[in-house]
């Protein structure tokens, strides 16, 4: 293998995990809009905010809200899968484990949580034990992200049943990477492999 081969399949194979690891994508973005203000709630009142993806899976990076802690107790994050409301969990946040007396961006973070194509999902967020929380909201309704969406909605029997509606949403940013298709994978392999065989069959040849 000549020093130039060796270089084109280094460069290649870090292409290939730049491609596995995939790109940081914002979904949904509308956390720097004028704030309304935030509506404070118990355990066992939830609130949801839509978002989708478009024709790309994603693995799920980030969720950031704009909070404010009322009664300490924490809050939990979760995410589900559903058109109208949330109807399938599909996976529980990292807390950050503090939560700011004023409104703050709180920041969840997921450890592998995959996204479909073309899906639609809800960021959940409730208080935990005696615990209230405050997540903003904003009258405009213009937002960043593929998936940015204006619908929510609201439980008050910790998600048993919920009241969709929709306009003047929370607050949030959502961070994805995008998931390489297996075809993306295959072309990149046979490009790589190409290179490698190359210089033995000019040997052949002479």
């Amino acid at each position: 293998m000549t020093k130039l081969t060796a270089s084109l399949l280094s460069a290649g194979l870090a292409v290939a995990a730049t491609t596995a690891a995939g790109q940081s994508t914002i979904l949904f973005d509308n956390i720097g809009n004028t704030s309304q203000g935030a509506d404070v709630y118990s355990g066992t009142s939830w609130r949801a905010l839509n978002f989708t993806t478009d024709g790309q899976p994603y693995t799920l990076n980030s969720v950031t809200l704009l909070l404010i802690e009322k009664t300490p107790g924490g809050a939990q994050v979760d995410i589900y899968s559903g058109n109208s409301q949330p109807t399938t969990w599909v996976g529980t946040l990292t807390s950050p484990g503090t939560y700011p007396s004023s409104l703050a961006p709180v920041t969840f973070t997921a450890a592998g949580t995959s996204l479909t194509a073309n899906g639609s999902y809800w960021v959940t967020l409730h208080a935990l034990g005696a615990g209230t929380i405050g997540w903003s909201w904003t009258r405009d309704n213009a937002g960043a992200g593929a998936g940015f969406s204006t619908k929510m909605a609201a439980s008050r029997d910790a998600g048993a049943f919920w009241i969709p509606y929709a306009n003047s949403p929370y607050q949030m940013n959502l961070t994805a990477s995008a998931v390489p298709e297996p075809g993306a994978w295959a072309i990149l392999l046979l490009s790589v492999g190409g290179l490698a065989l190359r210089p033995r069959r000019r040997r052949q040849a002479a």
